[in-house]
């Protein structure tokens, strides 16, 4: 008796090895069940895989990446892993340096052990001077005046493009000038614009323009089901009666928190009516958001500054973004900032009001946002003043029209639309 139990124990022994490994040699052989794990990113039998030793390394292909400087890509756009997967397929990269720049990617085997791939991407600089002006620049005779001051210029790599005039004129006479502003960065590439020059007699400027837009209006225009209606303000619209707001149907309000004062380099200081506005608007049922004007020129600044802003809240909760107000374009040129350096300080700022516990976004016209504004995955709140915005990007918050007229308010205010997730 006990020869045939040993002997059926031993048969039982012998068919569940057999049975483990044919479910091993299918496991592992079969391309399309891994291929399948692959791409979800989840190892189903980590748990009783073989031993790192006994699993073949995933096989890598690297791409050959040629990345502009200050734009950026993504783990997914650098390698593909057989046998594998990335850690952060969606990760970012911002290249760093011109001509090569080694990025480090993270990815791992079938067994979860992690690897890491030393891609080397080329980092050029082909994009030239990024130049904005009106087509028509007014001078008075005599007056001393440089039609620079009326250029917006900045470049993705040089903070300081060389920016000339093309061309002569004269302000000491009433002509007209068909002249050129020429631009170069530091690798030698050159943008061009036109623009007339106009010197005339000084005129007094008496257009005054008084139109409003009624929120009863724009509520009946825009209002849906996907989003909300609201409004941004600080001390330039005074005293607010948020009962009164709250009841012409404003959903919420994004409040200035404060500003830096005295421009590059000054101090921050709070919005005076901030925290009068705080109280009326969660009294009278309005969600809150905030913004800050920022100078800023750089990351460590901005880190700051959102350091700042979470001291002024103090803990407050809000409804929705901390937003980075960033828009001083007019005083952009030869301030020594390149774009590449300008998004880093949004993004640190961004960065850090999240690190504090605050959700952030990133302000901007639709015109900035395509042109300079680059980043990644940041939410955006878009200003563009037209009936409907063509800017292609995405955001969760529109700045439609500045003259906005909200009972409760004595005077002009931002009109919004958040939309809903």
């Amino acid at each position: 008796m006990s020869e045939e139990i040993t002997t059926f124990k031993k048969k039982k022994r012998k068919a569940t090895w057999l049975w483990l490994i044919f479910l091993f040699l299918f496991t592992v052989g079969s391309s399309t069940y891994w291929s399948y794990w692959d791409a979800i990113h989840i190892n189903p039998i980590q748990s009783f895989l073989p031993a790192k030793d006994h699993v073949p390394p995933p096989t890598v292909t690297e791409a050959n990446v040629t990345v502009e400087y200050g734009d950026y890509v993504r783990a997914k756009d650098l390698i593909q892993v057989s046998g594998g997967w990335l850690t952060e397929p969606d990760k970012v990269y911002i290249p760093a340096v011109l001509g090569t720049d080694e990025l480090e990617v993270e990815y791992a085997d079938i067994a979860g052990e992690p690897y890491t791939a030393a891609v080397t991407v080329t980092v050029t600089d082909k994009t030239p001077p990024l130049m904005m002006c009106p087509g028509i620049i007014y001078a008075d005779v005599g007056k001393e005046m440089d039609p620079i001051d009326y250029l917006f210029c900045g470049d993705n790599y040089d903070p300081n493009p060389k920016v000339t005039v093309v061309g002569s004129y004269s302000l000491e006479e009433v002509s007209q000038y068909t002249l050129q502003f020429s631009a170069q960065d530091i690798s030698g590439n050159t943008s061009t614009k036109d623009f007339v020059l106009i010197v005339r007699e000084p005129i007094e400027d008496n257009d005054e323009d008084d139109s409003t837009y009624p929120v009863a209006d724009f509520i009946s225009k825009y209002k849906s089901e996907a989003n909300t209606i609201g409004i941004d303000v600080s001390s330039w619209q005074g005293t607010i009666d948020w009962q009164q707001v709250k009841a012409s149907g404003i959903d919420f309000a994004i409040l200035r928190i404060g500003l830096q004062r005295g421009g590059y380099g000054g101090t921050n200081e709070i919005d005076t009516e901030f925290l009068a506005n705080l109280e009326g608007a969660k009294a009278a049922g309005v969600k809150v958001g905030v913004y800050f004007y920022s100078f800023a020129k750089t990351p460590e600044e901005a880190r700051q500054q959102a350091q700042w802003v979470a001291g002024q809240l103090d803990g407050e909760s809000l409804d929705l973004p901390v937003a980075f107000d960033w828009e001083n374009f007019n005083y952009f040129t030869g301030r020594g900032i390149s774009f590449y350096q300008l998004n880093r300080t949004a993004e640190a700022f961004i960065d850090e009001m999240e690190n504090l516990g605050y959700e952030a976004m990133l302000y901007g016209s639709a015109s900035y946002l395509t042109r300079v504004w680059k980043v990644p995955d940041a939410k955006v709140w878009v200003a563009h003043y037209t009936e409907q915005t063509d800017y292609e990007g995405e955001y969760i918050m529109w700045q439609v029209s500045p003259i906005g007229e909200v009972p409760g308010i004595d005077g002009h205010c931002d009109l919004n639309i958040l939309y809903k997730n």
